[in-house]
């Protein structure tokens, strides 16, 4: 049964995949040389525009709902759950970007000391960036049909967008330490929030069994390009999730690996707070 919050919902669905398709097929079609059928669909896509929003204008009235306050909720509630996962994690990506091209300080409490772990990260990157350009150009040469070159184009230069979001992100959200604890994350998700008085031991490592965030046993490696640098052990198991998933997995570990740039800084700070 639908809810009041969902009036208006599925037909909104069903007409942004009918514009969808529409858009799609006239792609297509201008791609082929057939422009005057593309016309005719991007007539028909504004047809199905005005025919939603006068049935679901209709639908909020008879369901007595306000409309502005119908149409922010339908808005709220178009996407499916994976989808709206997936745009607010993009925008995240796009906010942590702009953050650090505005030289932004690191998202971290007040009084929090930042714990950096970028050594290893530009050679990645860059390399990516060289691939790019080079797809870029392929692209060019081998599609011959223009609006399609420049749709595949926007979407490699888009995704690298993205990518460097990602890097972003994981500048802008360290680990960090607090006056009580040390709070270990993987971008804008915390993995972990460990209190200092669960440390029983800070040791300088260089663990490069694993270059991403895993757990083998009862031993997490929060890793990067260069490893692991610093080893927690803990008197008490600690529960941590690796990932912000719906359904990832907790893993109780006695014993927490992660990189710091200046690791032997790092080890001194634990110590003298534990």
């Amino acid at each position: 049964m639908e809810t009041e919050t969902a009036v208006g919902t599925r037909p909104a669905r069903i007409a942004l995949l009918a514009m969808v398709g529409l858009a799609v097929a006239g792609v297509v079609l201008t791609a082929a040389g057939h422009s005057d059928a593309a016309r005719v669909l991007a007539l028909a896509e504004l047809d199905v525009l005005w025919i939603v929003l006068l049935a679901t204008g209709v639908i909020l009235h008879r369901h007595r709902v306000p409309l502005f306050v119908g149409w922010r909720r339908i808005a709220a509630s178009l996407p499916p759950g994976p989808v709206r996962r997936a745009i607010v994690s993009e925008l995240g990506l796009l906010t942590a970007l702009i953050r650090a091209v505005a030289q932004r300080p690191p998202h971290v409490p007040l009084n929090a000391i930042p714990i950096t772990s970028t050594q290893g990260t530009l050679p990645i990157p860059i390399a990516i960036a060289v691939v790019t350009v080079l797809e870029v150009a392929a692209l060019h040469i081998i599609i011959p049909w223009r609006p399609v070159s420049i749709a595949l184009t926007l979407a490699s230069v888009y995704s690298l967008i993205l990518f460097f979001g990602y890097l972003a992100e994981r500048r802008q959200h360290p680990h960090y330490l607090t006056a009580t604890s040390l709070v270990l994350r993987n971008g804008a998700h915390t993995i972990a929030t460990v209190p200092l008085d669960n440390i029983d031991a800070v040791t300088l490592i260089q663990d490069g069994s694993v270059t991403y965030p895993a757990v083998e046993g009862k031993i997490a490696r929060i890793a990067t390009m260069e490893g692991c640098s610093i080893s927690v052990s803990l008197r008490s198991p600690q529960l941590l999730a690796l990932t912000a998933r719906h359904r990832a997995s907790e893993y109780a570990v006695s014993e927490i690996r992660f990189a710091a740039d200046d690791a032997r800084e790092t080890c001194a700070r634990l110590l003298d707070r534990r």
